[in-house]
């Protein structure tokens, strides 16, 4: 079977209400939000959203509402040219959303509003959505969701990308074996803090990932950059010095980004080097999809920087270091 596109992307969609505020306020605090905005979101829909700007054929499968939300997201991943098969639209659902608070930094504080559409249950997963495709991605939301779209892909021979926030790391025995279906990892660091045990050097934290399964391991640490480490070492990918408006999603076309290069036979540093450009791109505009670029404008962006001030080939910090 000729699959119907080249990823498959199971996870969520939401629309994010945005707060302009003078700074983020503190406990028994009122502040006045100097504006307020939508934009649709939610960590797979911006991923996927990113991989189609870039090219990539693929599919959202994941549950909205049938309210004004659901129509929103709907609508956007269309207008988008993400395919819908997989879309689970639930009656009398309510869509989830968050609450974004941005001061005048582009740094976000955001809160999530779960409602019965979050993130797709076990029931909601179609084995045949997932066999259209090549690559899975999905995010450590629901465990047992994520391990079941896993196993079934790799029924199908599907590599699997699996993106870990800090509040999804409850269910040690799921995750265990979650690692072990994945290819790609992507974690921030406060992920990674928690994932191996506190005072690990980066290379050593790497080498513990690793060792449950993945191929590849990337680290994401906003403004310190980026690390990519496989069983040949680990590598620093220096941020971009950009003006930030945004940096919701960053996390999202950073993954998108790479999974384009992994899939196109980049090696981890090009991909995670062009990553880290979509990224910076990508912060510079409001909304977690809202400003991700082509494979034209993130190649513009690289050329137009010296290739010593984005991967510092030969210095300390740019260096692999060897995994034991």
């Amino acid at each position: 079977m000729i699959p119907a596109y080249e990823v498959v992307g199971v996870g969520d969609a939401d629309v994010d209400m945005y707060l302009d505020v003078p700074h983020i306020p503190a406990h028994d605090e009122k502040v006045l939000a100097t504006r307020a905005t939508i934009y649709p979101g939610g960590m797979v829909a911006n991923f996927l959203v990113a991989l189609r700007r870039l090219g990539t054929s693929c599919c959202f499968h994941g549950p909205v509402g049938d309210d004004e939300f659901g129509r929103i997201v709907r609508a956007d991943l269309a207008d988008h040219g993400v395919a819908l098969e997989g879309l689970v639209i639930k009656p009398g659902g309510r869509t989830y959303y968050c609450v974004v608070l941005l001061d005048g930094s582009g740094e976000k504080s955001l809160v999530v509003a779960p409602t019965d559409c979050s993130f797709p249950g076990p029931e909601d997963i179609d084995p045949a959505i997932i066999a259209q495709a090549r690559h899975l991605h999905t995010t450590g939301t629901r465990p047992d969701t994520a391990l079941l779209a896993a196993r079934v892909a790799k029924q199908h021979d599907l590599d699997v990308s699996l993106d870990l926030e800090p509040a999804e790391l409850a269910d040690a025995g799921q995750l265990h074996e979650l690692l072990g279906l994945t290819n790609l990892l992507f974690v921030n660091h406060r992920a990674l803090e928690r994932l191996t045990s506190p005072g690990l050097s980066t290379p050593d934290a790497v080498a513990t990932l690793l060792a449950h399964g993945p191929q590849i391991v990337c680290i994401t640490a906003g403004a310190a950059g980026a690390w990519v480490g496989t069983r040949d070492g680990v590598r620093h990918i220096p941020a971009f010095q950009v003006v930030t408006a945004d940096t919701t999603g960053a996390g999202d076309t950073f993954a998108a980004a790479f999974v384009y290069g992994h899939r196109a036979g980049w090696s981890p540093v090009a991909s995670a080097r062009f990553a880290a450009a979509a990224a910076a791109v990508a912060v510079g505009h409001r909304g977690g999809h809202g400003g991700v670029p082509n494979r034209e404008e993130v190649q513009s962006f690289l050329a137009a920087r010296p290739i010593l001030r984005t991967l510092r080939e030969e210095s300390s910090e740019g260096a692999w270091r060897i995994l034991p």
